[in-house]
Protein backbone atom coordinates (compact mmCIF):
# COMPACT_ATOMS: atom_id res chain seq x y z
CA UNK A 1 0.00 0.00 0.00
CA UNK A 2 1.20 3.20 -0.88
CA UNK A 3 0.74 6.87 0.45
CA UNK A 4 -0.89 9.47 -1.57
CA UNK A 5 0.96 12.41 -2.66
CA UNK A 6 0.55 15.93 -0.55
CA UNK A 7 -1.44 13.52 1.87
CA UNK A 8 -1.07 14.27 5.39
CA UNK A 9 -0.22 10.85 7.75
CA UNK A 10 0.25 10.10 11.30
CA UNK A 11 3.74 9.53 12.32
CA UNK A 12 4.97 8.07 15.63
CA UNK A 13 8.52 8.54 16.54
CA UNK A 14 10.75 5.41 16.47
CA UNK A 15 7.78 3.40 16.24
CA UNK A 16 6.15 3.81 19.59
CA UNK A 17 2.35 3.54 19.49
CA UNK A 18 1.66 6.69 22.28
CA UNK A 19 0.54 10.30 21.97
CA UNK A 20 3.36 12.19 22.83
CA UNK A 21 5.30 10.27 19.75
CA UNK A 22 2.93 11.26 17.81
CA UNK A 23 3.41 13.66 14.96
CA UNK A 24 1.93 14.62 11.54
CA UNK A 25 3.86 14.24 8.04
CA UNK A 26 3.04 15.43 4.83
CA UNK A 27 3.89 13.17 1.86
CA UNK A 28 6.25 15.29 -0.70
CA UNK A 29 7.41 12.77 -3.11
CA UNK A 30 7.29 8.80 -4.09
CA UNK A 31 10.61 7.86 -5.67
CA UNK A 32 10.82 4.50 -7.51
CA UNK A 33 14.10 2.62 -5.88
CA UNK A 34 16.06 3.12 -9.90
CA UNK A 35 15.73 7.11 -9.84
CA UNK A 36 17.32 7.49 -5.67
CA UNK A 37 20.02 9.54 -6.25
CA UNK A 38 23.45 8.10 -4.77
CA UNK A 39 23.59 9.72 -1.22
CA UNK A 40 19.90 8.49 0.29
CA UNK A 41 21.17 5.03 -1.35
CA UNK A 42 24.01 4.67 0.73
CA UNK A 43 22.33 5.45 4.10
CA UNK A 44 19.44 3.10 3.41
CA UNK A 45 21.78 0.33 2.36
CA UNK A 46 23.54 1.53 6.02
CA UNK A 47 20.48 1.40 8.03
CA UNK A 48 19.43 -2.22 6.62
CA UNK A 49 22.87 -3.44 7.47
CA UNK A 50 22.23 -1.83 11.20
CA UNK A 51 18.64 -2.09 11.51
CA UNK A 52 18.35 -5.73 9.82
CA UNK A 53 15.24 -6.66 11.98
CA UNK A 54 13.63 -3.98 10.39
CA UNK A 55 14.12 -2.64 7.29
CA UNK A 56 13.62 -5.04 4.34
CA UNK A 57 16.44 -5.71 1.86
CA UNK A 58 14.80 -4.61 -1.07
CA UNK A 59 12.32 -1.33 -1.19
CA UNK A 60 10.60 -0.79 -4.65
CA UNK A 61 10.16 2.99 -3.37
CA UNK A 62 11.44 6.04 -1.29
CA UNK A 63 8.83 8.23 0.36
CA UNK A 64 9.64 11.25 0.78
CA UNK A 65 7.78 13.48 3.80
CA UNK A 66 7.61 16.87 5.78
CA UNK A 67 7.14 16.47 9.84
CA UNK A 68 4.99 18.64 11.07
CA UNK A 69 5.72 18.95 14.75
CA UNK A 70 9.47 19.05 14.40
CA UNK A 71 9.99 20.76 10.87
CA UNK A 72 12.16 17.69 9.66
CA UNK A 73 12.54 15.67 5.83
CA UNK A 74 12.14 11.96 6.71
CA UNK A 75 12.48 9.47 4.10
CA UNK A 76 10.29 5.89 4.66
CA UNK A 77 11.23 2.77 3.21
CA UNK A 78 9.70 -0.82 3.65
CA UNK A 79 9.70 -2.78 6.72
CA UNK A 80 10.07 -6.52 7.11
CA UNK A 81 6.33 -6.62 7.76
CA UNK A 82 4.86 -4.68 4.99
CA UNK A 83 4.71 -1.17 6.70
CA UNK A 84 6.95 2.05 6.30
CA UNK A 85 9.95 2.73 8.81
CA UNK A 86 11.84 6.03 7.56
CA UNK A 87 15.80 6.28 7.85
CA UNK A 88 18.36 8.01 10.39
CA UNK A 89 17.84 10.40 13.64
CA UNK A 90 13.68 10.74 12.50
CA UNK A 91 13.36 7.40 12.25
CA UNK A 92 9.94 6.42 12.60
CA UNK A 93 6.14 4.20 11.89
CA UNK A 94 4.07 6.17 8.98
CA UNK A 95 0.98 5.27 9.71
CA UNK A 96 -1.04 4.53 5.95
CA UNK A 97 -4.24 2.62 6.89
CA UNK A 98 -4.78 5.12 10.32
CA UNK A 99 -4.16 1.12 11.98
CA UNK A 100 -1.75 2.27 14.69
CA UNK A 101 -3.69 5.39 15.05
CA UNK A 102 -6.46 3.03 16.00
CA UNK A 103 -4.70 1.33 18.42
CA UNK A 104 -3.56 4.02 20.32
CA UNK A 105 -7.48 5.26 20.20
CA UNK A 106 -8.06 1.67 21.68
CA UNK A 107 -5.40 1.38 24.18
CA UNK A 108 -6.45 4.49 25.17
CA UNK A 109 -10.02 3.93 25.90
CA UNK A 110 -9.26 1.00 27.41
CA UNK A 111 -7.30 2.52 30.07
CA UNK A 112 -9.67 4.92 30.59
CA UNK A 113 -13.05 3.06 30.88
CA UNK A 114 -14.34 4.75 34.15
CA UNK A 115 -13.68 8.52 32.52
CA UNK A 116 -15.64 7.56 28.82
CA UNK A 117 -18.74 9.61 29.39
CA UNK A 118 -21.66 7.98 27.14
CA UNK A 119 -23.88 9.46 24.38
CA UNK A 120 -26.71 9.95 26.78
CA UNK A 121 -25.09 11.58 29.60
CA UNK A 122 -23.42 14.21 26.82
CA UNK A 123 -26.83 15.08 25.82
CA UNK A 124 -27.75 15.39 29.74
CA UNK A 125 -24.95 17.22 30.87
CA UNK A 126 -25.69 19.87 27.40
CA UNK A 127 -29.13 19.86 28.12
CA UNK A 128 -29.30 23.39 28.73
CA UNK A 129 -27.81 24.35 25.37
CA UNK A 130 -30.06 21.52 22.93
CA UNK A 131 -32.24 23.68 20.99
CA UNK A 132 -36.27 22.65 22.33
CA UNK A 133 -37.40 19.74 19.98
CA UNK A 134 -34.00 18.56 19.29
CA UNK A 135 -32.34 15.37 19.92
CA UNK A 136 -28.79 16.73 20.21
CA UNK A 137 -25.65 14.66 19.79
CA UNK A 138 -26.08 11.43 17.47
CA UNK A 139 -22.90 10.16 17.14
CA UNK A 140 -21.92 6.96 19.63
CA UNK A 141 -18.78 6.59 19.18
CA UNK A 142 -16.37 7.69 22.51
CA UNK A 143 -13.63 9.25 20.77
CA UNK A 144 -16.39 11.44 19.34
CA UNK A 145 -18.20 12.37 22.73
CA UNK A 146 -14.88 12.54 24.42
CA UNK A 147 -13.77 15.57 21.66
CA UNK A 148 -16.67 17.70 21.85
CA UNK A 149 -16.96 17.39 25.79
CA UNK A 150 -14.04 19.08 25.72
CA UNK A 151 -15.00 21.51 22.87
CA UNK A 152 -18.24 22.57 24.07
CA UNK A 153 -17.00 24.76 27.04
CA UNK A 154 -15.01 26.83 24.35
CA UNK A 155 -18.06 26.93 22.35
CA UNK A 156 -20.47 28.41 25.73
CA UNK A 157 -17.80 30.58 26.59
CA UNK A 158 -17.04 32.43 23.68
CA UNK A 159 -19.96 32.00 21.46
CA UNK A 160 -21.01 35.48 19.83
CA UNK A 161 -24.39 34.95 21.23
CA UNK A 162 -25.75 32.27 23.54
CA UNK A 163 -24.46 29.26 22.37
CA UNK A 164 -27.56 26.21 21.06
CA UNK A 165 -27.04 23.46 19.07
CA UNK A 166 -29.58 21.05 17.56
CA UNK A 167 -28.14 17.96 16.11
CA UNK A 168 -24.44 16.94 15.75
CA UNK A 169 -24.61 13.50 13.83
CA UNK A 170 -23.15 11.46 10.44
CA UNK A 171 -24.84 12.17 7.27
CA UNK A 172 -23.72 9.99 4.43
CA UNK A 173 -20.30 9.65 5.90
CA UNK A 174 -19.62 12.96 7.15
CA UNK A 175 -19.93 14.75 10.40
CA UNK A 176 -23.13 17.65 10.11
CA UNK A 177 -22.80 20.28 13.42
CA UNK A 178 -26.11 22.22 13.00
CA UNK A 179 -25.55 25.00 15.97
CA UNK A 180 -25.08 28.95 16.25
CA UNK A 181 -21.64 28.88 16.02
CA UNK A 182 -19.25 31.05 13.58
CA UNK A 183 -19.32 29.07 10.18
CA UNK A 184 -15.49 28.44 10.49
CA UNK A 185 -15.62 27.00 14.14
CA UNK A 186 -18.24 24.31 12.89
CA UNK A 187 -16.34 23.44 9.52
CA UNK A 188 -13.49 23.17 12.29
CA UNK A 189 -15.64 20.92 14.65
CA UNK A 190 -17.15 18.47 11.30
CA UNK A 191 -13.74 18.19 10.08
CA UNK A 192 -12.03 16.71 13.30
CA UNK A 193 -15.01 14.70 13.47
CA UNK A 194 -14.76 13.70 10.22
CA UNK A 195 -10.49 12.39 11.06
CA UNK A 196 -12.11 10.46 13.76
CA UNK A 197 -14.82 9.20 11.67
CA UNK A 198 -12.30 7.89 9.11
CA UNK A 199 -10.14 6.04 11.79
CA UNK A 200 -13.23 3.91 12.69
Amino acid sequence: MLPEINKTYNYFDDGKIIENRRDEVKICKIIPFNKIDKKILKNWKEEVELCHWLYRKNTDYFIKGRLKKAEQDVIFVRTKHNGWFSLGWWAGSLDIDNSLTKRLNQDYLMGHKDLVMTLQEFNKKYSDYIEDGHYGLAINIPEVIDFLDKEMPKLIENNMQPFKFSQIKSKFGYARVYCNAQNAIIRHLENDIDKILKIK
